[in-house]
């Protein structure tokens, strides 16, 4: 008698198990080392960046990171516009110092800006050290509620070569945003998904083949390098600004409160602290004015311009100084620094014929407007060094003999031993009270002692 066996006791495998027997088989080929097996290809630049760029793309509220000074962030809005041309539907806002409030309608390209003094920058700390000593880090915390309550879907934290990005990384990923951007000189870890590597280091060197040196100084192009990493890009690199009607009126009246007749142009002046403390530096950037103007006329035919020195500095012996120097060569607008210094600056750039500074932000401004600018030399430049490194700002007493010639440190009691040291630059604005926020004109000198406007 033929006994059958079950159909799992035969010898001839189901179609099932044939299958079964084939992908085991399969799974354990690939988990042994392959002898021979070629190397895999390393993964493809081109699709990594793609990958990136659809991340970016699904995002519909960002948070846009600067809270150092205002004139920063200004040469930052080409960038901030990148974001906006690549990203039409996303909701920007903009987390910065408080004296950027003021320019909430100066800035097209961000639906809303939030002030707030981050401890982690000179400004900030300054502000914040104001505070009991019971009260440290509430304001923090609060800041991270807030930007937890916003649902913010992704942040880009924006740098200069000498700040560090993981402050502002912390309290992103303490307020819950999954996705962020910025600079990295050391492993991001958990604290960046898109990290940019920085070739800056600490102490200001740069390292071999980490970049241009040049890029310290133009910050507007490393803001667009950054966010060109996840794909957000524009055709247009210049500064976006928009001026009010408001600060055109209040610009043309002070002008006209400084001596510039109704209808005639200008030639625009705006001196750092470090070129108004150097006779020498102040009288190359009045001859490059007067330079300006005659070429302006020669080419354009149009009428009479007027020189104008903007000074804004945090001491009247300062002032004082610059005025002996400027003695009748142009017309001055005395400025204390505010929250409405930069605004009212704005203004009287974009109303310029032309424009001469020694500062990146204020070029940066012109070309923003298609305004002429000119930056003072080279040689200018060294002058301003080499008296920043050998003596403090001219005082009031000195300013008749800082007005004829340049002046010259006392060498006799300095160690040559001793390297200079450097005067720090502070670009810290104090708010001013309401009615000095406004442009003011100088005290002109006395007919007795200067000629007539």
């Amino acid at each position: 008698m033929r006994m059958t066996l079950p159909t799992a006791e035969r010898d001839t495998p189901t179609p099932d198990a044939t299958l079964c027997e084939t992908a085991t088989r399969d799974e354990t080929t690939r988990a042994l080392p392959a002898q021979n097996a070629p190397e895999s290809d390393p993964p493809d630049p081109d699709a990594s960046a793609l990958a990136r760029h659809r991340r970016w793309c699904n995002v519909r509220r960002v948070l846009l990171i600067r809270p150092d000074e205002p004139e920063r962030l200004l040469l930052s809005t080409p960038a901030f516009a990148a974001v906006r041309d690549t990203l039409p539907w996303a909701h920007l806002t903009l987390l910065a110092s408080a004296e950027v409030v003021a320019l909430r309608h100066h800035l097209p390209v961000v639906d809303e800006i939030m002030g707030f003094q981050v401890p982690w920058v000179a400004s900030g700390a300054a502000a914040l050290a104001e505070e009991p000593a019971h009260m440290r880090g509430d304001a923090e915390m609060h800041l991270v509620r807030r930007l937890r309550r916003s649902h913010f879907d992704a942040a880009i934290l924006f740098t200069s070569p000498d700040q560090s990005p993981w402050p502002a990384a912390l309290v992103c990923r303490m307020a819950g945003i999954p996705m962020t951007l910025a600079y990295a000189r050391d492993p991001a870890h958990g604290l960046l998904t898109d990290a940019v590597p920085d070739g800056m280091t600490f102490n200001g060197a740069w390292m071999p083949g980490a970049g241009d040196a040049a890029a310290f100084e133009d910050d507007s192009r490393r803001q667009l390098d950054l966010v060109a990493h996840v794909g957000l890009r524009t055709t247009d690199e210049r500064l976006r600004l928009r001026v009010p009607p408001r600060d055109r009126s209040a610009a043309r009246q002070a002008l006209l409160q400084a001596g510039v007749r109704e209808g005639q142009g200008h030639v625009l002046g705006i001196p750092s602290l470090s070129v108004m403390s150097c006779p020498t530096a102040l009288q190359a950037m009045l001859s490059a004015l007067s330079r300006m103007a005659d070429e302006i006329k020669r080419q354009s035919g149009s009428g009479d311009l007027a020189p104008v020195i903007v000074l804004t500095a945090p001491s009247p012996a300062i002032v004082d100084a610059a005025l002996a120097v400027i003695h009748g060569r142009a017309r001055v607008l005395v400025r204390a620094p505010g929250e409405r210094r930069l605004p009212d600056l704005i203004a009287l750039i974009e109303g310029a014929a032309g424009v001469v500074g020694d500062e990146a932000w204020v070029l940066s401004v012109a070309a923003a407007f298609q305004v002429r600018s000119e930056r003072l030399g080279a040689s200018v430049a060294l002058a301003v060094d080499d008296a920043t490194e050998r003596h403090e700002p001219i005082e009031a007493t000195e300013a008749a003999e800082a007005a004829d010639a340049p002046a010259v440190a006392d060498t006799n009691d300095i160690d040559p031993t001793t390297p200079p040291r450097r005067r720090p630059r502070s670009r810290r604005l104090t708010t001013a009270p309401a009615s000095a926020r406004s442009i003011a004109p100088a005290r002109l000198p006395t007919p007795s002692d200067s000629p007539a406007w």
